[in-house]
C-alpha cells in the first residue's frame, strides 16, 4: 500500500492513533479526510472560502491537527459546487 486514507463522511476526520502507528510502522503515509457534500457542504465552503484569510485559517488548523496527532496530511474531497470567483 502506498498511502492509507482514513475516510468518513464527517466534515473533518482524524485517523485513529492505532492506524497512524501501523501506517508509520510500515512506512505508509496516513491521511485524514476533509469532506463537504451537497447543499450543506456548499454553505460550509462559502464560509471557509469567503476570503484568503479564512481559507488560510482552515489550512492552519488542519496542519495543527496533523502535527498534534502525527499523521501526514489530508484527502480533500469537495463534492458540491463552489464559487470559483472567490
Amino acid at each position: 500500500m502506498d498511502v492509507f486514507v482514513y475516510f468518513s463522511h464527517h466534515f473533518v476526520t482524524v485517523p485513529p492513533l492505532g492506524w497512524i502507528r501501523q501506517g508509520h510502522l510500515h512506512d505508509v503515509p496516513v491521511l485524514g479526510t476533509l469532506i463537504t457534500e451537497f447543499d450543506d457542504g456548499e454553505a460550509v465552503c462559502k464560509k471557509l472560502f469567503v476570503s484568503r484569510d479564512s481559507a488560510e485559517a482552515l489550512v492552519g488548523k488542519l496542519v495543527q491537527l496533523c502535527q498534534r496527532y502525527n499523521f501526514d496530511g489530508w484527502l480533500v474531497n469537495i463534492e458540491n459546487p463552489i464559487d470559483v470567483g472567490l
